[in-house]
């Protein structure tokens, strides 16, 4: 009894000394709460991985993103404003045909106050047939004006939609090559690419990619922009939205950063989940599942990342 007792208490030492370790831990718990889930964790520490956890999906598989497609088309747009191609003051009327004074900054943070998303009655619709849908979307956004409320944060996938119209009207260019050629190649991303099921949906939900290189992608561009120039919306002090993802101030400085997507709820499952998320400079994750859990779920896995990583600071 004497010698279990002194293993166990080793293992515990060790645990508690090894924060990849405690993110597993963390991470097996989360899934036995919502059913033991295939699934697959990256976590890096600055630009070293940590860990690759395959809990049934490679991390080297592409997975569907969900919305965390949106710092995609985010990133892309800021790589067009960074070479003169557009302001983000510019308004739409100068890069489409319409007569809209919608700003690219207004777009990328849903500021727009365009009426209610309609995406989202179409998407089971145009699931398992990925043409291009973002023409068709923003031809219906534009037509159907403001619902009021501009200038506040109001998330709405119509606005990631025009951008990648915008995208493709500044480039002359498919707005998957463009934006694989400008965001993701320049990171070492290699298994991105337009999902055979989601990617109707491309700028604002369509994106797939393995588990690492979207890991390596969010720590490159998110785990921390010291000049970050680009807009961002108040959701309420002190969280912000900006580059597709929501922010707030980190402990010791820097920002946290972070997405989930979700795209199971409009298909009666299916599809599972995705989230990213950095803290400061210091740690990158990102995680999915396939699962179609409730937003109550979603924040026990942040919360459950969070402790892992820090409860023994």
């Amino acid at each position: 009894m004497r010698i279990l007792c002194l293993v166990l208490a080793f293992w515990a030492s060790a645990l508690a000394a090894d924060p990849a370790a405690r993110v597993a831990a963390a991470f097996d718990d989360w899934r036995a709460s919502v059913g033991k889930p295939d699934a697959v964790l990256v976590l890096m520490h600055r630009d070293r991985e940590l860990l690759a956890l395959d809990r049934g999906i490679d991390p080297d598989m592409p997975v569907d993103l969900q919305s965390t497609s949106k710092a995609i088309t985010a990133l892309c747009v800021a790589s067009l404003v960074g070479e003169g191609e557009a302001e983000w003051d510019t308004p739409l009327s100068v890069i489409l045909d319409t007569g809209s004074d919608l700003t690219l900054a207004e777009l990328t943070t849903h500021t727009s106050g365009l009426a209610r998303d309609r995406t989202q009655r179409r998407m089971p619709r145009w699931r398992n047939d990925p043409t291009p849908r973002w023409d068709e979307v923003t031809a219906r956004a534009l037509d159907a004006g403001h619902g009021g409320g501009r200038g506040s944060f109001a998330y709405n996938n119509e606005n990631y939609a025009i951008l990648g119209s915008v995208i493709e009207a500044l480039t002359d260019a498919p707005y998957d090559a463009t934006c694989l050629d400008r965001v993701l190649a320049p990171v070492g991303v290699t298994t991105a690419r337009l999902s055979p099921v989601t990617g109707a949906f491309g700028p604002w939900g369509g994106w797939q990619m393995s588990a690492r290189d979207y890991a390596r992608f969010h720590r490159a561009y998110f785990a921390d922009r010291p000049a970050e120039t680009a807009p961002r919306a108040s959701m309420g002090d002190p969280l912000f939205y900006g580059l597709g993802m929501i922010g707030r101030p980190a402990r010791g400085g820097g920002h946290n950063r972070w997405h989930f997507g979700l795209l199971c709820f409009l298909f009666g499952g299916g599809s599972g989940g995705s989230f990213t998320v950095n803290w400061g400079t210091e740690y990158s994750l990102f995680a999915a599942y396939d699962a179609c859990v409730d937003w109550d779920a979603m924040g026990a896995l942040d919360a459950a990342m969070r402790g892992a990583l820090f409860s023994a600071d």
